[in-house]
């Protein structure tokens, strides 16, 4: 068991992010843990199927273009999505072997491309968007 104070220092550090406490006659009991890790992995894997990736993919050294497109999508949508957790660039970098300062300009270039309108860019946005059931940009 672990004591309330101990669960809660955690998820103000971001180390926790989704847990479920069962209250038993005064006694806390862990059910499960999902580590930021392994959300940001399963947010990864699903922005990566969209294009028929794989996570493998995404910690390739490839860099062809419709993959590094794909891998700046996740950076983007990956610092969005956790902004709450303050994930920063190394964590997000990290999931996909990449340096903070990739993790950086691919967030820089994604807004841009958005901001332009660019057919490619906006085309992957939507079809992430509708994959997770939040529409199309504007």
């Amino acid at each position: 068991m672990i004591p309330l104070a101990i669960i809660c220092t955690s998820i103000v550090l971001g180390n926790i992010t989704y847990l479920i406490i069962t209250d038993n006659q005064k006694q806390h009991e862990m059910e499960r843990i999902i580590t930021l890790d392994e959300q940001v992995d399963k947010f990864i894997e699903k922005i990566a199927n969209v294009r028929g990736y794989t996570m493998d993919d995404m910690k390739s050294k490839s860099r062809k273009s419709e993959l590094a497109i794909v891998r700046q999508m996740i950076c983007y949508l990956t610092r969005r999505h956790f902004y709450h957790t303050n994930i920063s660039y190394s964590q997000i970098g990290k999931r996909i072997n990449r340096d903070h300062s990739t993790v950086y300009y691919s967030i820089q270039e994604v807004e841009k491309m958005l901001e332009m309108n660019d057919k490619r860019m906006t085309a992957l946005f939507n079809e992430v968007m509708e994959a997770f059931n939040l529409g199309k940009a504007a």
